[in-house]
This record gives structure tokens, sequence and C-alpha cells, in this order.
């Protein structure tokens, strides 16, 4: 998991050693917005989301079609942040978006 602005994707030229040619002017347009990592390229967005101190939820879209795996491993990095992020959020959850 990224955070918004993260110098991996925003200082260098060359960023085909973790974005896929495939994906290449979908994550320059998302530039900015926090994302994600599968096996160590770019796969998609993220965000938290609070609702007050009793409720958090990450947000995941994915670029692509995740696997069944990629779906588990993703949502236990997201189970890592919101630990991390909302420890005291009694409510946690983890929302994963269809790809449109």
């Amino acid at each position: 998991m990224l955070p918004e602005f993260d110098n991996v994707l925003l200082s260098h030229e060359d960023r085909s050693r973790i974005v896929p040619d495939s994906l290449r002017v979908r994550v320059q347009r998302s530039l900015g917005k926090p994302m994600f990592l599968l096996d160590g390229f770019v796969a998609g967005t993220w965000k938290l989301v609070r609702s007050g101190t009793k409720r958090a939820v990450v947000e995941i879209s994915p670029f692509e079609d995740l696997t069944k795996a990629d779906t588990d491993a993703v949502g236990a990095e997201a189970q890592e942040l919101l630990a991390f992020a909302a420890p005291a959020a009694a409510d946690r959850d983890i929302h994963i978006t269809a790809v449109s």
C-alpha cells in the first residue's frame, strides 16, 4: 500500500519497473492517489474512509480483475493498514470495487 504522492511513483521518470505498460496511462491519470502493488507492480488505488472515530473502511479500486489469491493478499494488507491507521475504530471493513 503506497500513500498518496509516494515518491516511488512521482519522482522517477522511468516507472516501468513498477507500472505495467498496459496501465501506464491509467496510472499517470491517478498520480497523487494512494495506490497498491501486487507482486511489485501497481494494480489499483485505495482510500481510507472514516466515519467519526468508530468506523473505518479501506476502499480498494483495482485497475483490472483480481484473482482470489490477489484479493486475499490485498485484503490482508488492507487489514494491516486499518490496524495501523485506525486502531481505535471498533468497526473496520474492506470494500473491493468491481472493475468497470
